[in-house]
């Protein structure tokens, strides 16, 4: 029965103390058993196993003057970490996975980096969903790849129960890198926008990556809040961006004037990195197949100002908003917030579309009371001043 305090209340504390208490004695017991039943030898590892498996943990308290300090090792040096996951992300059909596939051909050739550095030939394991075999092996091959060093898992197959499927991959096929494209089609169970549950299934998969040294690569789309950060634009939780190392943006370049989006030159911007400081921003353009073709010039752009420049050719909702606005700002210096908010949905612009050309302007808000009774009647918007 659960207990209650004094209150009559529930403590989850003491429930979640007395569960781990029955599980670490579960595991003695046993490991005592095994012992007795003539297994000394593999008691201990018995135990160790069932504690793993039991997420049965003790806390340790050391000192940092007996720790060994390990040295960075790369795949691809400042932009892939070795024993580290990287996140690879963006709008869809920007070119992520050309990028990864691309990744996957030069390692399994052993083919030198888009920025020169050596490479080592390796294996590479892929978990890819949103294109078929035949569509992956086609674009491999137009990218020089050696298809028997690449190979996939298919079926269903969830992180947050299946995890165990590709350790067992990794300790066959002694891989470089493993791909999982896009790792939203892979978490299972687990809610893409809770940050527990996503930490859940990223957090082993870090693990993978530094018990084989190793570098995990998980694709992931980009989010609709254009006026947010390049850091908090990955879509769902902000584990998403937390737990991995590193994290490149894929996007247009927003300096390109071609209006043709095939031809358009695009970006690959480093918006984070742990272990170094942030890579130079790469270049990339996509040629019939599809394949791609890396531009060595590169860009001096930073993330942050490949998302705020945009591409004038396609611009997005809040940019049309931001505009509506200037242009109602222009016939006069104070507006109605009621009356321009139905002039904007008739002009097929959203309430919350506006309120992010507001932020973005920085319109300031007054509220309109009623003299007699009080209460608020409305607001007017106005640009704040300028000294």
């Amino acid at each position: 029965m659960s207990k209650r305090n004094k209150h009559n209340v529930i403590n989850l504390d003491d429930i979640r103390q007395a569960s781990q208490d029955k599980i670490n004695k579960a595991v003695k017991d046993i490991a005592r058993a095994a012992e007795e039943g003539g297994f000394s030898k593999t008691s201990a590892s018995v135990q160790k196993k069932l504690e793993k498996k039991l997420n049965v943990t003790e806390a340790e308290v050391f000192s940092y003057a007996d720790v060994k300090a390990t040295k960075v090792e790369w795949i691809w040096p400042g932009y892939l970490p070795v024993g580290c996951l990287t996140l690879v992300y963006g709008n869809m059909g920007i070119g992520k996975s050309l990028v990864t596939l691309d990744i996957a051909a030069r390692i399994s050739r052993g083919k030198a980096w888009p920025t020169g550095e050596k490479n080592t030939q390796g294996r590479v394991i892929m978990l890819a969903q949103e294109d078929s075999r035949g569509r992956i092996k086609a674009r491999l091959d137009l990218l020089g790849a050696d298809a028997r060093q690449i190979s996939g898992i298919g079926g269903v197959f969830a992180l947050d129960q299946d995890i165990e499927k590709l350790r067992d991959e990794c300790r066959k096929k002694q891989p470089r890198v493993v791909i999982i494209d896009p790792i939203n089609n892979y978490l299972g169970r687990a809610d893409s926008f809770k940050d527990p549950d996503v930490r859940r299934v990223l957090m082993p998969l870090a693990e993978l990556a530094q018990e084989f040294k190793i570098a995990v690569i998980a694709l992931t789309h980009m989010g609709k809040n254009d006026t947010r950060d390049a850091l908090h634009r990955p879509l769902g939780s902000v584990a998403f961006m937390s737990v991995p190392r590193s994290a490149l943006l894929v996007a247009y370049d927003p300096d390109d004037e071609e209006a043709n989006p095939n031809l358009k030159r695009r970006l690959v911007a480093q918006t984070k990195q742990q272990d170094d400081a942030l890579g130079r921003t790469l270049a990339f353009y996509t040629k019939k197949g599809p394949t791609l073709e890396w531009d060595r010039a590169g860009s001096d752009l930073w993330a942050n100002s490949v998302l705020r420049k945009r591409d004038l050719s396609t611009p997005s909702r809040t940019d049309e908003a931001e505009k509506f606005l200037n242009e109602c700002f222009a016939k006069t210096e104070c507006l109605d917030a009621k009356e321009t908010t139905e002039k904007a949905e008739a002009a097929g612009l959203s309430e919350r579309v506006l309120g992010s050309a507001r932020k973005r302007l920085h319109v300031v808000v007054t509220r309109v009371r009623d003299k007699k009774r009080g209460h608020v009647k409305g607001a007017t918007w106005e640009l704040p001043a300028t000294f």
